[in-house]
């Protein structure tokens, strides 16, 4: 079945010329988010290119049609890559070869850094910095899917939703003044009397919202 994501959700959460981060625990259903939106974007014959770090490209094709894709539609809107351990400098070269509107990477923890950094949150910034350089020129909306640790110690918390400071494992060293941050999160993950939903949680100067998403089966 086809899920619809509003246009003015997408709009909202990923502009053009700017670079969006989506945050997630493990098994939270950030691949299948990132499915949802490069359906939903199909179906507004958008052209982009969908990076897959962690899925084979065919299994990034089977989520597609899962959300109502056709084979034609893909073929001629999306070019999936699933090259492991991807560089910005190699998806840069990529991005030449046509002229796209978006690019969608899942995981960019799982992305290689050509820079010589001394540890890997000095290599992470330097991959957001030229995120952020790719989609100003080229007019394009970078949207980057990562991981955040599990949720263990914290669980004894009554508020186990993420927050900022959980990036703080990959991106101590990364300046967000000019990406969009956002958390997906399933409180009946962790808690089984809850309804399955899928929480879209942003954050603006230290106030939470939280947009639910009901009809994205996980």
């Amino acid at each position: 079945m086809a899920n619809l994501l509003p246009k003015s959700f997408i709009n909202t959460h990923f502009k053009k010329e700017g670079i969006s981060l989506v945050a997630g625990r493990p098994r939270i259903g950030k691949s299948v988010f990132a499915w949802c939106l490069a359906a939903n974007l199909i179906r507004q014959r958008q052209k982009g290119v969908f990076f897959s770090l962690e899925m084979t490209k065919e299994q990034v094709l089977e989520g597609l049609q899962r959300f109502g894709c056709n084979s034609n539609d893909i073929d001629s809107l999306l070019v999936i890559d699933d090259t492991p351990a991807s560089t910005i400098s190699y998806m840069c070269q990529l991005l030449e070869k046509g002229c796209y509107d978006y690019v969608i990477v899942d995981d960019i923890h799982l992305m290689s850094s050509s820079c010589l950094a001394k540890t890997r949150q000095e290599e992470m910034a330097h991959i957001i910095n030229g995120f952020e350089e790719m989609a100003k020129e080229r007019n394009i909306s970078a949207i980057l899917f990562t991981q955040i640790k599990k949720l263990t110690e914290y669980s004894h918390k009554k508020d186990i939703k993420p927050r900022l400071e959980d990036l703080g494992e990959y991106y101590s060293d990364c300046n967000f003044d000019d990406v969009h941050i956002s958390f997906l999160h399933r409180e009946a993950f962790y808690k089984r009397s809850t309804e399955d939903l899928l929480e879209f949680i942003t954050y603006s100067n230290n106030e939470r919202k939280i947009e639910y998403i009901q009809s994205l089966s996980l």
